[in-house]
């Protein structure tokens, strides 16, 4: 039986097909083109402009403020943002180039860390130039009046005006994001990128990686994009048709994570020191979030947004001119909004997450009411023949929202949130030298005082909690602080115990103790939230922290009243002296002066007998002082105490008639030089 040779046929070689390049636009087009993104610019940097400085520095812009401010230098801010990346998660990049923004007008004694206008330039300058490349992106994606409309909405609705107007993270990070999603776009669709525009998606992908975590994971799912993008054209036309362009482009979207990998690595095998409250779930994350890219978090307006975004899916999916870049685009800001909600949803959400996905939330937008245009022509038949002026009519109204309400009710802010500037003021107006102030959160006296200053008053943190379940141990040192200083305020800033996981509720015993209260109110804010505007927290209503500030406190009357009520018929005043810390969560009274006097109010109009038991020390060095005790001149306590060191020793029985007394200390003519003041722990009148 013969066998039949089969000949090896030789493989035969994939030829290269060369794809033509799209059809470059008509020159007088491209003229127009330009003419449209070039007005619209220079319109974006006036609305960003417009009473820049107006409202005070913010608390996380504060913190932004300080930490990258002359005279530190950006190796110092390198350093530092190392030191607390496991605190903050913060990376470098925006501060050091607010840092050599900020050395241009630095000079010596100049306070540019409180020149909240100064601050803000560099936001609105990166917010500024995101329009113009977003408007390059858009003229490749969309029609010419989409792409119009998209950049005007880029340039003037309220949420990337507003996070282009804070000195922070996020408008580097818009600028960055928009950046490489353009010059990748023009890769995928233009399969080739001079060597310019290839060095400058190098350094975009660098500054998205260097400027935010969430920038991290957007180019990674870039980076996805154009690796499927490599497997596509591979299956498609063989290894050999993979455009070197495409290549050398997802090469530059791994080669930037050499850059802040010893960030990642830090941060994966460390555990970091924040914790957070159970966030909203995914759905609800986006649910909010569709709301402020669009027009509020009202209930009317976030149903509309919903339906915008899911027609502007469709649409944005089904348009037929560049399918192939506009479907990346649409994956790439899918897959970006999935991954960052389930990253918020487990830790801690607020809609400035998603800066970086500005420029698909606006396309989808306008592909939104696009369609919803084309949907409500088809539907309604004496708008068939109309579905541009009708789409014409739904980018106007959408548009003149914004511009005509949203804008006018943000610039008049003076505030960004809690208004600490203005607690500050109040505190300096209102409290004598030396008096003590108590702020809920020992946290924010990094910004009353810290920031906006309280001078010669003292801020206390009797206890600093770092969880719900230290709340009651807060609570309890703050009540011990307010009865042994009566005449400090409580200031309520934080509103612990009120948000999830910190099941307590309000902590109303300041508010039996206090006869007085003033609110620091943030009506401007408050206008914002109302309409479900305020792009900082989740939901519709700011939080009432944020909208106004309690201030409690008792006047002099007040406090004799309060101690009446309690049973006391003593109470004493220390005119002259100031509140000072002893030692960790310890305070006490200090005399800068020697001898000191304390005032003995009797609050009764009858005679009371009792003795004075007294923890102090005398600010001395360490040698054998004599001491007097002396009520209305006469001698009620003699002793022998070293200087420097505390003693708690009781005065002999004194009446005390009605009316003021005086209570003083006295050393003798020989050691009196060697005084530099008294330190009284507690001191309390006992009866007898």
């Amino acid at each position: 039986m013969g066998s039949k040779r089969t000949r090896r046929k030789t493989p035969k070689e994939t030829p290269v097909v060369e794809i033509p390049p799209p059809e470059p636009a008509p020159p007088e087009e491209r003229r127009a083109e330009w003419k449209w993104i070039g007005v619209l610019t220079l319109a974006a940097f006036v609305v960003r402009m417009i009473a820049l400085g107006r409202a005070d520095l913010w608390g996380d812009e504060i913190l932004f403020a300080t930490r990258s401010t002359p005279p530190l230098n950006a190796s110092t801010i390198l350093q530092m943002t190392w030191e607390q990346l496991l605190v903050v998660t913060h990376l470098p990049l925006p501060r050091i180039i607010q840092n050599l923004f900020l050395w241009i007008f630095y000079s010596e004694g100049s306070d540019i860390a409180h020149n909240a206008f100064l601050q803000r330039i560099p936001s609105v300058l990166w917010g500024t130039l995101t329009v113009p490349v977003f408007g390059v992106l858009c003229f490749r994606l969309l029609r010419r009046r989409l792409a119009i409309t998209a950049t005007m909405i880029m340039a003037f609705s309220l949420f990337p005006v507003f996070f282009s107007r804070e000195a922070y993270y996020y408008a580097p990070l818009m600028f960055f994001a928009t950046s490489s999603l353009a010059l990748l776009a023009e890769v995928i669709e233009e399969r080739r990128l001079s060597t310019s525009k290839s060095a400058l998606l190098l350094l975009s992908n660098i500054g998205l990686v260097a400027s935010h975590l969430t920038g991290n994971i957007i180019l990674l799912i870039l980076l996805l994009a154009m690796l499927v993008e490599t497997a596509r054209i591979a299956a498609k036309e063989g290894r050999a048709g993979i455009p070197a362009s495409t290549k050398r482009s997802a090469a530059f979207c791994a080669l930037p994570y050499l850059v802040v990998s010893p960030f990642l690595h830090k941060l994966a095998t460390h555990p970091t020191q924040l914790r957070f409250p159970p966030g909203p779930s995914m759905a609800e994350i986006i649910y909010d979030l569709v709301g402020k890219v669009f027009a509020g978090n009202v209930g009317w307006a976030n149903v509309l947004a919903a339906a915008v975004f899911v027609i502007g899916i469709i649409s944005f999916w089904r348009e037929r001119d560049r399918s192939v870049v506009r479907r990346y685009v649409l994956i790439i800001g899918v897959v970006g909004t999935l991954v960052l909600a389930f990253s918020a949803s487990s830790t801690q959400y607020a809609s400035r997450y998603f800066a970086s996905l500005i420029s698909f939330f606006v396309l989808i937008v306008v592909a939104g009411l696009d369609g919803l245009a084309r949907l409500l022509a088809w539907t309604v038949k004496p708008l068939r023949q109309y579905g541009d002026r009708v789409f014409l009519s739904l980018a106007g109204a959408f548009l003149a929202v914004h511009v005509l309400l949203f804008l006018p009710l943000y610039y008049p802010l003076s505030a960004k949130g809690t208004n600490y500037g203005a607690v500050s003021k109040w505190l300096n107006e209102h409290l004598a030298p030396g008096a003590p102030y108590l702020v809920e959160s020992a946290y924010q006296l990094r910004f009353i005082s810290g920031y906006f200053p309280t001078p010669g008053l003292v801020p206390a943190s009797p206890f600093v909690h770092h969880g719900p379940e230290q709340l009651p141990e807060l609570r309890e040192s703050h009540r011990k602080f307010l009865l042994q200083f009566p005449e400090s305020p409580w200031i309520e800033t934080a509103r612990h115990g009120q948000l999830p996981g910190e099941e307590l509720g309000s902590w109303t015993w300041p508010h039996r103790h206090f006869r007085q209260r003033v609110d620091i109110k943030n009506g401007p804010l408050r206008r914002m939230s109302n309409l479900g505007i305020w792009i900082q927290q989740y939901g519709s209503r700011a939080h009432d922290n944020t909208l106004s500030t309690p201030i409690w406190y008792n006047k002099d009357e007040d406090i004799d009243n309060i101690l009446r009520e309690g049973g006391q018929r003593v109470r004493l005043l220390y005119p002259g002296w100031n509140c000072a810390q002893i030692q960790q969560g310890t305070y006490g009274r200090i005399s800068p002066a020697y001898p000191p006097e304390i005032r003995v109010r009797n609050l009764t109009g009858e005679s009371v007998k009792g003795r004075f038991k007294c923890t102090a020390a005398l600010l001395a060095p360490a040698v054998e002082i004599d001491t007097l005790m002396e009520y209305e001149g006469r001698a009620i306590l003699q002793t022998r105490q070293w200087g420097g060191r505390l003693w708690t020793l009781d005065s002999e029985p004194v009446q005390v008639e009605p009316g003021e007394h005086g209570l003083t200390w006295k050393v003798s003519q020989e050691q009196l030089g060697s005084i530099q003041g008294m330190v009284i722990v507690d001191i309390q009148f006992v009866e007898e």
